[in-house]
């Protein structure tokens, strides 16, 4: 189904119980760090609740920050809105060295696995730095399933898994 066509993932609407249940999350598992790129939606909420809470945020992305948010952020619902988070959300990370940009292209589809990888890499050194004994989470913001092979949300959730990682998620398509 071509991708305009397709149910939203998470729908605009959702966004105040995304949050609150992020929020929830994030007091209930003491959280020190959040890593994530800082796509629409799911990403932008957990940055800015972790910004509130002063909790430490570290973003990766694939590729260059501008190409990103015009490929991920501001080509969905809500543009000024998304837009306008992203880039006071990136401004602070760039401000304070928590800004990982990789050198992905923007038509290769494996720019997001690359993402996904240094999002858990990073994880994994920062838990290692702090203390060996910290307890790692993916949290996973998505609809509850796969959408197929190149479901990027789904290849994070596997791959954090293998390494060890704890499951959480929270569902962006029932009232949470």
């Amino acid at each position: 189904m071509p991708p305009m066509l397709r149910p939203p993932r998470f729908p605009y609407g959702n966004t105040d119980a995304v949050r609150a249940a992020l929020l929830r999350t994030l007091k209930n598992t003491s959280a020190l760090l959040v890593v994530c790129s800082a796509a629409c939606g799911a990403d932008l909420l957990a940055l800015d609740i972790a910004s509130v809470m002063g909790i430490r945020a570290r973003i990766v992305l694939p590729f260059a920050p501008d190409v990103f948010r015009e490929t991920s952020v501001v080509g969905r619902p809500h543009p000024a809105y998304w837009g306008n988070l992203y880039d006071r959300l990136i401004a602070a990370a760039r401000e304070r060295d928590d800004l990982i940009v990789l050198d992905g292209d923007r038509k290769d589809p494996h720019a997001y696995v690359a993402a996904n990888q240094a999002i858990i890499s990073e994880a994994l050194l920062a838990a290692n730095k702090e203390s060996p004994a910290a307890r790692l989470i993916a949290l996973t913001i998505w609809e509850g399933a796969p959408r197929g092979d190149d479901d990027a949300t789904d290849d994070f959730r596997r791959a954090a898994l293998q390494r060890g990682f704890a499951a959480k998620e929270i569902l962006t398509l029932t009232s949470v």
